[in-house]
């Protein structure tokens, strides 16, 4: 499966606001935001892939303890937020080419 650049992810959003009537600053703004995001997930999606979804921890005295690495948690509050960012300007579902099936 190709990886979806984030430029065309913008183009997306920013179509689908023009096509909505939407293209203001506040949903720009929005957009903005969500790729942001989009970012920030694909840093966690790497770090989650480079050490694993268990990481292994030290304290000072040197006991070391194995723990669910915090990207996880992080990653999955960050698609929520995305997913919310997608609510909050409407885009909820997409918006069909013309000459698209749905």
């Amino acid at each position: 499966m190709a990886k979806v650049k984030n430029a065309d992810i913008k183009e997306s959003l920013m179509s689908q606001l023009a096509a909505s009537g939407k293209d203001t600053p506040y949903y720009r703004d929005l957009a903005e935001a969500y790729m942001e995001l989009r970012k920030t997930r694909e840093a966690f999606r790497s770090d989650i892939a480079k050490r694993g979804i268990y990481v292994k921890e030290t304290d000072k005295w040197g006991t070391e303890w194995t723990k669910v690495n915090p990207s996880v948690a992080a990653h999955q509050t960050a698609v929520y937020k995305m997913a919310q960012l997608i609510k909050a300007m409407g885009l909820s579902e997409p918006i069909a080419d013309e000459d698209e099936e749905l």
